[in-house]
């Protein structure tokens, strides 16, 4: 027996409404953010910014209740990058999504390029290895926006309503700036090597 009728209560909080708001107070499953942005502040800071990308990312999965460090996670990408993808090919293949064979090879193409970077560094002088580091850099960049592809599409999934982060914001712009003169420096660099200066 139901008193006053609380089908008709005036008082009572409306379902729907409530129902609405605990959708939208759920944190999203992975950081937002546009694939171009990702793979443009990667290639600019000489893959620099994966730290901020990998953090993000992490940090979600934290709020999402994952037990995890986003900081060291993100320190060490190239190794916990293959956690972070079995984590989103799961929570894509709960969705629905297929994970096709480019994103399931990223965490292993970003490991082995982030090492080909690394050795270019020291085995390799001027343009070859300028070259290299290029390569490598514009790889990482790919996977980075093919990961962020992956995620939007489990956000979309999951209607997400919250900003896109596809602008470029202050920090974006310095960070940027900051690259684009690290380039010039490197890429001056390996094409005047100690070679060519007169004794």
């Amino acid at each position: 027996m139901t008193s006053l009728g609380e089908e008709h209560n005036p008082y009572a909080a409306p379902l729907a409404e409530l129902q609405v708001q605990s959708v939208q107070s759920r944190p999203a499953a992975f950081h937002p953010m546009s694939p171009r942005k990702a793979a443009v502040m990667s290639m600019l800071t000489f893959n620099l910014y994966d730290l901020v990308f990998w953090y993000r990312h992490w940090t979600r999965l934290k709020e999402s209740g994952h037990d995890v460090t986003p900081v060291f996670r993100a320190l060490f990408a190239g190794f916990t990058s293959f956690g972070f993808l079995t984590t989103l090919c799961t929570t894509r293949a709960a969705r629905g999504l297929e994970s096709g064979p480019g994103l399931r090879a990223s965490p292993g193409i970003y490991l082995g390029l982030n090492l080909a970077g690394r050795l270019s560094e020291k085995l390799l002088d001027g343009a070859p290895g300028m070259a290299v580091a290029i390569l490598a850099c514009a790889g990482c960049a790919w996977v980075l926006a093919t990961i962020q592809q992956g995620a939007n599409e489990v956000l979309a999934a999951d209607n997400y309503q919250g900003p896109s982060n596809s602008g470029a914001s202050l920090g974006a712009i310095i960070a940027g700036v900051a690259g684009v003169v690290v380039w010039l420096f490197a890429i001056i660099g390996s094409v005047s090597p100690e070679s060519v200066y007169l004794e």
